[in-house]
């Protein structure tokens, strides 16, 4: 509206402008006897307003507020968002050349089968599988007789590890395993339509049940590849729970990034709202994440390997190179969201809510306080308080945002955020967890509902309750790491708010969201497209339909002819 109202004004003025210089030149032009004014003057006089409205759009000051950066990044997600309905597929004739231009290679076969059947059940997102199908690169570089040997030797005794056999169009795994509940989905999902078996591969998967992943290859394999003799297909197991595994969750970062070569960055109370997912999510560009996240600094359970064995996972940080498929936890807590216990926007509570356990890592006297939760909470509970934070605050004339030190008095109130479960820790850090965070609020699982906002962060791995919150009339404000499946298709700043693992743009974030005009609409807005997108692509069809893609893309690993 402030940018309308002083556009509106600019043109009043070039309007202004016009008029009296056109009403000077006629006066000029009839107090002069015909033929007394040379030719050349003539002109001048003729063009006489038009370089007068000339000179006034030169010379008026740019009077256009500029825009809260939070309003900025909403917006352009609103246009990045409906750029990407527009452009896709609508036959499989163009799914197979958009295909060919993103990927720089042939689809699978089964591919424009697969197309036909997407478009058939309505899947809105035909082409964007970006972040699914570029996970499959690092093992395209590696001869199918080499994986294959590799696959071989991945030992099979692991409890977390369910083995997925696909022959002649019938799924069978192991089912003595304690996470076989997996293998029992995705069966579920691929038997769903016998159009789907028609065109599923013979294939062997492994599936990681765990919620932390599991490969992590070495930067010189993943740049190079590898070629017959140069390694042997041995594959070791290091069990890495409760020890710091830095080093070796690092191993794919190029040597020279500054997670391998332990370049800190200097902590400064500057805030920046969070502009570019992939790059806010790097580990390799973030050493700070060593200390910040508690998977990263002591992970309570982790079984990592250095071998290209393409595994599937439910989520992962950017240095590991796990396949990325659809949990079937989601699915299996889609009743957890009530929407007769939801509320109306207007009815919410005008703040942000969160309430969780002590998961993520092991705690111990020396780390609890960094792990990503309870720094969290530590940062912004009253009990801790009042909080040095830094807010933005527009500039004289209105034309930038300057940042400014304050205190958190006056927005604790925005805040709601509290631990109610102190976990995995030894005896003298879980004492100190508990006196810390001795005050608790409403756990219910619909508490949240009664906030406009509502918090989510990774605990061991991705956080489970993502899509019931996404669901619910709240905007999700998503503190995340992880990569998952559905990146791809859902937009920051549209269908959910992203805050950085530092986190200390939070107290400005609920500042403008939570008490400004402007702030209210954008959350509104954003509380209520999450809510429509879910029901539109995170449907069980598609998650069959991407599981279903995903096998056909991962046979072609040991199949080059498929």
């Amino acid at each position: 509206m402030a940018h309308a109202l002083v556009m509106q004004d600019q043109s009043s003025v070039f309007a202004a402008t016009f008029v009296v210089t056109s009403a000077i030149t006629i006066c000029v032009i009839s107090m002069v006897p015909p033929g007394k004014i040379p030719l050349w003057a003539s002109c001048l006089i003729m063009v006489a307003p038009f370089l007068a409205f000339a000179a006034s759009m030169l010379h008026l000051p740019d009077l256009t507020p500029r825009l809260h950066p939070i309003e900025s990044l909403y917006l352009n997600g609103k246009r990045q968002h409906e750029a990407m309905l527009s452009r896709q597929s609508k036959t499989p004739a163009e799914a197979v050349i958009e295909y060919r231009r993103r990927y720089q290679r042939e689809p699978p076969a089964g591919f424009e089968e697969w197309v036909e059947l997407a478009l058939k059940k309505g899947l809105v997102l035909i082409d964007e599988f970006d972040g699914m199908t570029k996970a499959f690169d690092p093992f395209l570089q590696i001869d199918p007789s080499i994986l294959k040997q590799f696959f071989a030797a991945m030992p099979r005794d692991l409890a977390e590890l369910v083995e997925i056999n696909i022959t002649s169009s019938k799924v069978a795994w192991s089912a003595d395993k304690p996470g076989s509940y997996f293998g029992d989905s995705i069966n579920k999902w691929l038997s769903k339509d016998p159009a789907y078996m028609a065109i599923l591969p013979n294939t062997t998967i492994l599936v990681n049940t765990f919620d932390e992943s599991k490969v992590v290859i070495p930067a010189d394999l993943l740049v190079n590849g590898t070629k017959k003799n140069d390694h042997k297909a041995k594959v070791d197991v290091l069990t890495l729970s409760h020890e710091h595994p830095w080093t070796n969750v690092t191993l794919s970062c190029a040597a020279s990034s500054p997670a391998r070569r332990n370049m800190t960055t200097p902590h400064t109370n500057r805030i920046e709202f969070v502009s570019n997912i992939t790059e806010s999510q790097d580990v390799c560009t973030h050493r700070d994440f060593e200390q910040e996240y508690a998977f990263l600094n002591n992970p309570d359970t982790l079984r990592l390997i250095h071998a290209p064995v393409p595994v599937w996972s439910q989520a992962s940080p950017s240095t590991f190179q796990d396949i990325m498929f659809p949990s079937p936890y989601y699915q299996a807590h889609w009743g957890d969201y009530n929407a007769e216990k939801d509320t109306y926007w207007e009815e919410k509570k005008n703040n942000i809510y969160w309430t969780g356990s002590t998961t993520g890592g092991r705690n111990t006297p020396d780390n609890w306080r960094g792990m990503q939760r309870q720094r969290m909470v530590l940062n912004t509970m009253r009990k801790t308080g009042p909080h040095n934070i830094t807010l933005l605050e527009q500039t004289k004339g209105r034309k930038d945002w300057k940042q400014v030190p304050a205190n958190s008095t006056s927005l604790q109130s925005l805040l709601t955020i509290f631990v109610n479960g102190i976990v995995q820790c030894d005896d003298s850090s879980c004492e100190e967890m508990e006196r810390a965070f001795a005050d608790k609020g409403d756990t219910a699982m619909s508490a949240s509902q009664g906030s406009k906002y509502v918090l989510d962060m990774d605990g061991n791995g991705f956080s489970g309750r993502y899509y019931r919150l996404l669901r619910s009339n709240s905007a999700v404000v998503k503190q995340t790491i992880l990569k998952e499946w559905h990146d791809d298709w859902l937009v920051p700043w549209v269908h959910f708010i992203p805050l950085s693992l530092d986190g200390n743009e939070i107290w400005e974030m609920m500042r403008f969201l939570g008490s400004t005009q402007r702030g209210d609409e954008i959350g509104a807005d954003i509380a209520k497209s999450s809510t429509q997108w879910v029901g539109k692509v995170l449907r069980e069809v598609d998650t069959e339909l991407v599981v279903l893609r995903l096998v056909l893309e991962y046979a072609r690993l040991f199949d080059r002819a498929a």
